[in-house]
């Protein structure tokens, strides 16, 4: 699939540089708002645009995602939470979010991030601080992602498939334990 994505975003921006990040962008939101992953999107960005417009473009994408989901959630779901009041346990209507916990989904590869907006739509952050911090602590992720698609690209083509997988996997493990470390230090401070 996400070669077919590339292909059609590739053919757009040769033809039409804004059409292509315009398709970029929906394309974003609507794997978000269908809790479809949006990390392949990202690592394509890079692919297709580079470190530093992939990065622009990625984070945009990202902060329409966020931005549409936790709207969704506040305003459709919480709003008409009457309906449904008693099948929802009352720990997630009435949920406490801290950092730590936007902290963990942001930065959590395997967690479909630009998603997360419906979940913290219906506890008591606020969107504004729910925006700030998702795009604060997002950004490590979306850097690393983009400058994986970036140099897995320039790397395959010289190297082969096999080396951009040991890379991947390097890089995938490095984050890992640093998001770990940084957990624990989190943990410890309270």
């Amino acid at each position: 699939m996400v070669e077919y994505l590339e292909i059609i975003i590739q053919k757009a921006n040769i033809s039409n540089f804004y059409l292509a990040v315009g398709i970029f962008l929906f394309l974003h939101v609507l794997f978000a708002t269908l809790f479809i992953p949006c990390s392949p999107l990202t690592v394509l960005s890079g692919v297709i645009w580079g470190n530093y417009l992939g990065l622009l473009f990625s984070v945009t994408g990202s902060l329409l995602s966020f931005f549409i989901t936790f709207v969704l959630s506040r305003f459709l779901i919480k709003k008409n939470i009457n309906f449904i009041k008693n099948k929802i346990p009352k720990k997630i209507l009435l949920l406490e979010v801290n950092l730590k916990t936007l902290f963990f989904v942001q930065t959590n590869p395997i967690f479909p991030a630009s998603s997360a907006g419906y979940f913290f739509g219906l506890s008591k952050i606020t969107l504004w601080k729910y925006l700030f911090f998702a795009i604060i602590f997002n950004m490590p992720l979306q850097i690393l992602l983009i400058s994986l698609g970036n140099y897995s690209f320039k790397i395959t083509y010289t190297y082969g498939w096999s080396i951009s997988l040991v890379i991947f996997c390097l890089f995938y493990f490095v984050i890992k334990k640093i998001l770990i470390i940084i957990n624990h230090k989190i943990d410890v401070k309270k």
